[in-house]
């Protein structure tokens, strides 16, 4: 019998037989009594009366009851089993929040519920934050290489612009592509050399806010130089159109940080162009490149970019490698590590060299805005993947192809999931390309390229029959070793041979 009475005492305060009986004789005795003493004039002392004579009945009901359940453990009596199903707690505390919640119908509860989910980011199972935490905010990741970094960024930015708003992926290594495609990006916007020169910068940034585009920027096509100015100008077109404009959320993400922002300056040949500083006014004051565009990311976007609505994003592989500044972000996403420099800096967040090594691919230690160091693993991206190093599977084909016979259709850039030629290729009436005035002359320079470039006759041989076979560019670079910074000078190869294909 003791599990029936616990069932029916589910979820409230349990009580006894004869508790509950002296509770019913209590609420029913006290105001019965009350009112024949206000009946009699008794006044205030009638209701001290009633008080302590319902009390009293309470105390009879309970004696009497509990002595006829030693005889008859079954006893009841008529109406307990109803004052069972009361929450005697309610009687004491307060429940307005409950009472609240308890008016909502199943249906209005799942809409609010389902309303509300569209507001957060599905970042991974257990990271999912509201839009406004993300919104505007500043967020530093790093992650050593096969960490899950390039997966992470991909995921923030596939969240972010689920929402339709405006975003800038500076994206180093040109990892990026495959985002550049409806199903990922509602407008993308993919940019590189050819299409927007470093002065055009400006007026596109504009032109893409107000598109409300999400935009993908090949920096590896530009010089470093060139790279460095349009990412200055396109921050202060960034910043221009919100200050004249009701203010939107915009992020800007910026992947293998280290690259353009340094901790040893030395390490950067933008340290070394000088030119003149735009804010010395007639003074002609000289500054170096690299502090115009530290300037940019730091001044502009960092410490005054929040309330005109900029978010920021740095990426980077070492922790230990990138301008101490970027780590002043309101996120701090830690992906694993393997080197002692990094593992000092972990550890200034309370992360140990050991838990550092331990995190699994795609996890990561998450500061997030007014919480604790917590342990979250992000999810899957769903574009598909640009950042595949070749292997032995790469360089089989390469061979292969270098011998393949005049027509032979090869791979056509779709396979092993590595489709980040595709947007422009398959997909190119996905993308915004007919709007905004690109520039016209982004490929003079190397369309006069001729066979005196520093490339050996087997290497151009190898390059057009890959490409021949419908090999990806970046895939051709990497395997002849014209990747990264040298991938200018793969274009230009490309150029000399001719090849209607845009590289």
């Amino acid at each position: 019998m003791g599990d029936e009475h616990e069932e029916d005492n589910d979820g409230f305060v349990p009580l006894s037989t004869g508790t509950e009986a002296g509770i019913a004789a209590f609420f029913v005795g006290a105001p019965f009594l009350g009112m024949a003493s206000a009946m009699l004039g008794l006044g205030e002392a009638g209701i001290l009366a009633g008080v302590i004579g319902g009390g009293a009945l309470a105390i009879a009901a309970k004696v009497a009851v509990d002595g006829n359940a030693g005889k008859n453990p079954h006893v009841t009596l008529p109406g307990l089993t109803q004052l069972r199903s009361a929450n005697w707690r309610a009687l004491f505390v307060p429940t307005d929040i409950d009472d609240q919640v308890q008016t909502l119908t199943t249906n209005e509860a799942s809409s609010l519920s389902h309303n509300e989910s569209e507001e957060y980011m599905d970042l991974g199972s257990t990271l999912r934050p509201h839009a406004n935490a993300i919104f505007s905010g500043r967020k530093a990741l790093f992650g050593a290489s096969d960490a899950g970094k390039s997966n992470a960024v991909a995921v923030i930015c596939e969240e972010i612009a689920k929402f339709g708003a405006p975003l800038f992926l500076l994206d180093t290594e040109d990892e990026y592509r495959a985002l550049c495609d409806k199903r990922y990006f509602p407008r993308p916007v993919w940019v590189e050399s050819a299409r927007i020169a470093p002065s055009q910068a400006y007026d596109f940034a504009q032109w893409a806010m107000n598109k409300r585009a999400q935009v993908v920027v090949n920096l590896q096509s530009y010089e470093d130089d060139e790279a460095a100015w349009l990412m200055i100008d396109l921050i202060k077109g960034i910043r221009a159109w919100e200050e004249s404009h009701d203010r939107i959320p915009c992020e800007v993400i910026l992947d293998e940080a280290t690259v353009w922002l340094p901790q040893n300056v030395a390490e950067s040949t933008l340290a070394r162009i000088m030119v003149a500083d735009p804010e010395a006014g007639e003074e002609g004051k000289q500054i170096s490149l690299l502090a115009l565009l530290q300037r940019a990311f730091f001044s502009v976007v960092v410490r005054r970019g929040r309330k005109r609505g900029m978010g920021f994003t740095f990426a980077a592989q070492r922790i230990a490698e990138i301008d101490k500044r970027a780590l002043q972000a309101s996120w701090l996403i830690l992906m694993k590590q393997a080197q002692p420099a990094d593992f000092r800096i972990y550890k200034e967040f309370g992360i140990e060299g050991d838990a550092a090594l331990s995190l699994a691919k795609g996890e990561a230690f998450v500061q997030a805005p007014g919480k604790t160091m917590e342990r979250h693993q992000f999810r899957l991206r769903r574009s598909p993947h640009g950042a595949h190093a070749p292997g032995l599977a790469e360089l089989r084909k390469a061979v292969s192809a270098s011998v393949s016979q005049p027509g032979n259709s090869g791979n056509d850039g779709n396979t092993n999931g590595n489709s980040a030629e595709t947007p422009l290729q398959a997909n190119a009436a996905k993308i915004i390309t007919d709007v905004f005035p690109v520039s016209q002359d982004g490929n003079d320079d190397h369309s006069s390229a001729g066979n005196g470039l520093p490339v050996s006759p087997e290497t151009r041989k190898h390059i057009a029959a890959m490409r021949e076979a419908g090999y990806p560019d970046r895939d051709i670079a990497q395997l002849v070793g014209l990747s990264g910074r040298k991938y200018a000078l793969y274009r230009q190869v490309v150029a000399s041979l001719g090849s209607t294909r845009e590289a």
